[in-house]
């Protein structure tokens, strides 16, 4: 490119200089852009009508797992061969009608991680000549493999709240309806004691994010309502074990049930009453249980009841139907002896707290 000046008022040799100077400030703006598209924190790369690779920058080579050298004379079928048929129709379409094609989400794997799917957002320019022909296709390419990995799990968060939702109203709509009719203040008693039964697991539950309880949190924080000077003393023992969230809901509506009856009729309902729970893992021929004891001793003479309540239908629903277990109760004269069963699968082990 050359460039005249005017040669009036002008030095011998004004012309020569003013080209060099130009020629001098051309050179450097190309190695700005050279630099600049070499350092560009996005994936820049150039492809001629057989899809072969004219220019790539450091960027995009690393995404694709492979050097820039790697890339010269090579097509899109022989780095991307996943990608290439959709990525070629791309660039015949822009060399076609010479329009850019901009924001295309294109998913696939690369060298560089073999089997693990990404994702990028990319788009395809025409780099035209003097007469205005398109001979080169531009592209540039800006993964957004985190982003996507963040809305997939925004929407099986979603999902995952929406079922557990519904299986809470529905566990409180069967509460509601199943709840024996008596005086109005019984019924409302029963109903609000059992709802905040299961709002208290789920309030544990929501402090781990859904992760689980830790299940002597969740025997401490079903108990708590239960536990006054005029009452009986309550002891808790067992190891460290992280309920499963299904799991934790069924059994603090147990418990529930559990020590409203030991506070009514039981060792919670005297002062020299006295209250024990502790959980074990055991093994037998029939597989691996995690087994909790509920053990009352020192209240009124206990007398086996001749039909069974509801909160024992709760009790047996919940712990045979809902965690696949068993529960048995002892009408000791000394008190009640309660042991739940279900398969050690419903734990896992926890953290010293």
């Amino acid at each position: 490119m050359t460039v005249r000046g005017s040669k009036r008022g002008s030095a011998p040799g004004a012309d020569g200089a003013v080209d060099d100077r130009i020629s001098l400030d051309l050179a450097q703006q190309v190695a700005e852009l050279n630099a600049l598209y070499e350092s560009a924190p996005i994936g820049l790369a150039f492809f001629d009508r057989d899809y072969r690779y004219v220019r790539i920058n450091r960027e995009l080579a690393s995404i694709n797992g492979l050097s820039v050298e790697d890339h010269g004379g090579r097509t899109l079928r022989d780095i991307l061969p996943v990608n290439a048929p959709q990525i070629e129709s791309v660039i015949d379409k822009v060399f076609a009608t010479g329009e850019a094609v901009r924001d295309l989400e294109v998913s696939g794997e690369t060298p560089q991680q073999p089997g693990v799917e990404r994702h990028w957002l990319t788009g395809f320019y025409p780099v035209a000549g003097d007469d205005g022909t398109v001979e080169a296709v531009g592209a540039w390419v800006l993964e957004i493999s985190e982003r996507k990995a963040a809305e997939q799990r925004e929407v099986l968060l979603a999902r995952e709240v929406d079922h557990r939702a519904k299986n809470l109203l529905a566990v409180v709509q069967a509460i509601v309806t199943l709840t024996p009719m008596g005086e109005g203040t019984d019924l409302k008693t029963s109903v609000v004691g059992r709802i905040q039964a299961l709002a208290r697991a789920h309030s544990l539950l929501s402090e781990s994010r859904w992760d689980g309880v830790d299940l002597r949190a969740l025997v401490e924080e079903e108990l708590a309502p239960f536990k006054s000077p005029s009452r009986g003393r309550i002891h808790t023992e067992g190891p460290p074990l992280k309920l499963r969230p299904a799991a934790a809901q069924s059994l603090g509506l147990v418990l529930h049930e559990l020590a409203t009856n030991a506070a009514k009729y039981g060792a919670l309902s005297v002062d020299a009453g006295e209250l024990r729970v502790e959980w074990r893992r055991e093994q037998d021929e029939a597989g691996n249980w995690l087994v909790i004891e509920w053990t009352e001793s020192g209240g009124p003479p206990v007398v086996a009841p001749e039909t069974l309540g509801f909160g024992s239908n709760i009790i047996r629903t919940s712990v045979e139907r809902q965690l696949r277990g068993k529960a048995t109760k002892d009408w000791r004269p000394e008190g009640l002896l309660c042991i739940l069963r279900m398969p050690s699968s419903e734990a896992v082990p926890g953290s010293e707290s």
